[in-house]
């Protein structure tokens, strides 16, 4: 996996930051999820009951690095509701793992100037997933401050591809990495011209 090289950019930082919110009122506001429904047990639930595990950790992350040229650094406190339910020490449970680089390799398109999350139309950044492949290195004792850095290698006129990886936040060892191919779902699958031209820049 390419060693991440990251120039971070105040603007893109506030941009990541103002889509996270955004996305995370709108989401709430669709689902209906009471915004103090957070619990250390279960994760954010919806009046039904549902865990919304993708909300909880898109309204927690802390942003600390992003770039234009499609790349971000984000950290997050992962608590037990993450952990695999066997064994002792509780450990992040592989499915969750995969959630979080999913979301946030995802993430990396939003500080590149193309991607607005309301012209977009809510859609995800550089389209729906075609695999997540995630290569599990070592297990992660929760609860953890947990750092995940992404970044876009790839993006062409239908797909592209983003490589992330785990850590805990303060060391360099890492626990999971992955690579996400995305498919642009919408217009056919096609880009615009406008994405095209960013996507030649990588």
């Amino acid at each position: 996996m390419p060693a991440m090289d990251h120039k971070t950019d105040d603007q893109a930082v506030v941009k990541v930051r103002r889509t996270i919110d955004l996305f995370c009122k709108t989401a709430t506001k669709r689902s209906q999820t009471i915004s103090s429904g957070f619990s250390q047990e279960s994760g954010s639930k919806d009046t039904n009951g549902t865990p919304q595990f993708d909300l909880d950790l898109m309204s927690r992350v802390h942003v600390i690095e992003a770039s234009s040229s499609g790349s971000i650094i984000v950290e997050i406190e992962v608590g037990m509701q993450y952990a695999n339910s066997a064994g002792k020490p509780r450990i992040l449970h592989g499915g969750a793992a995969a959630l979080i680089l999913d979301q946030f390799t995802t993430a990396a398109f939003i500080p590149m100037e193309f991607y607005d999350i309301e012209s977009a139309g809510f859609m995800p950044p550089g389209g729906v997933t075609r695999s997540l492949n995630v290569t599990y290195l070592r297990p992660l004792h929760l609860p953890a401050t947990v750092r995940v850095e992404s970044r876009v290698l790839q993006m062409g006129e239908m797909a592209s591809l983003v490589v992330g990886s785990i850590t805990r936040a303060g060391s360099p060892k890492k626990y999971c990495i992955c690579e996400h191919h995305k498919l642009r779902a919408e217009a056919g699958g096609r880009m615009s011209s406008k994405d095209q031209e960013a996507g030649a820049k990588l």
